[in-house]
């Protein structure tokens, strides 16, 4: 859950109401049908050269990929009646197939890929879209939800999560109500469709990750 501490303080009535985030009654911008996929001009593989992270962008949906590093021992390798290092890979851990491998001091280091499905089947979350280069991911977290902006840029993808403090500029989209999630207030709103380009400018002023196309 991507929430940020504030305090919002009401004047005239000398009692302070602690709100600390927010979130949204129905996926973003209201009214907007969900989608699942992007549009084609938009599929590929897109990747942060820093961190290894890649966003892979298709019909099926949106999903992530990147690599877990761990390690065995020397020693677990010798204890084992599966696991060989052989050249630049490590063999036994997954049946026939082996990893690449390196090795340092007394212990030998792997990466396992893994994949999160963020759009797609048996996924919660959905994807709005608001132009063939713009799109919402609304994160499912508990009942509600809390907004992410994909920008497709030539060939880059831009990601902007949603800034959830709670500031008097969310006063003025309807709050239905305020709940306690892990000892903290979060006030959920329901904007109208009306009321998206104001939201939007509102919402993703943070900062801005970026990711290549291969």
């Amino acid at each position: 859950m991507k929430k940020v501490l504030f305090s919002f303080l009401v004047f005239g009535t000398f009692i302070v109401y602690g709100q600390e985030s927010v979130q949204f009654s129905d996926p973003q911008p209201a009214g907007v049908s969900s989608t699942s996929a992007t549009d084609e001009s938009c599929f590929g593989r897109y990747k942060d050269a820093n961190s290894g992270l890649t966003y892979v962008i298709s019909r099926e949906g949106i999903s992530i990929e990147t690599v877990v590093i761990s390690f065995v021992t020397r020693e677990q390798i010798r204890e084992s009646s599966k696991l060989r290092v052989r050249g630049n890979y490590l063999h036994g851990l997954n049946g026939n197939d082996s990893v690449p491998c390196v090795e340092e001091d007394d212990k030998v280091y792997y990466g396992i890929p893994q994949k999160l499905i963020v759009i797609g089947s048996g996924n919660l979350n959905s994807l709005s879209r608001i132009s063939a280069k713009k799109y919402v991911i609304n994160f499912h977290e508990g009942a509600y939800f809390e907004p992410s902006l994909l920008t497709f840029e030539g060939n880059k993808l831009v990601i902007t999560h949603g800034e959830l403090k709670y500031s008097h500029s969310f006063s003025k989209y309807l709050q239905v109500k305020t709940i306690t999630r892990y000892g903290e207030s979060v006030a959920i709103l329901a904007p109208t469709y009306e009321q998206w380009e104001g939201l939007e400018k509102l919402l993703f002023t943070g900062e801005k990750r970026s990711y290549i196309k291969e």
